[in-house]
């Protein structure tokens, strides 16, 4: 009996995990600025200092919080100085 629950509870977990394809960052430009699309979040574009940077912004049960990502291939300040 023991096996069976275990199998049937392995079944359950298994099915039960959520794949995500993982997809290419789409550049897009609004009126408010310019984003990334990455996987349905929205990457909007700032400046820290002279560089230019990602920033996503979320929302949790617990408080509010930030993802900031910085592409040197995607920085003005960077391309020009690395020359």
């Amino acid at each position: 009996m023991k096996k069976i629950l275990i199998f049937v509870f392995g079944i359950l977990l298994l099915s039960s995990c959520k794949e995500t394809i993982r997809q290419d960052a789409i550049v897009r430009k609004t009126t408010n600025g310019e984003y990334l699309d990455i996987n349905e979040c929205q990457y909007y574009k700032i400046k820290i200092g002279n560089h230019d940077v990602y920033q996503y912004k979320f929302e949790t049960k617990y408080g509010t919080g930030s993802d900031i990502i910085h592409f040197s291939d995607m920085c003005n300040y960077c391309i020009t100085n690395n020359k």
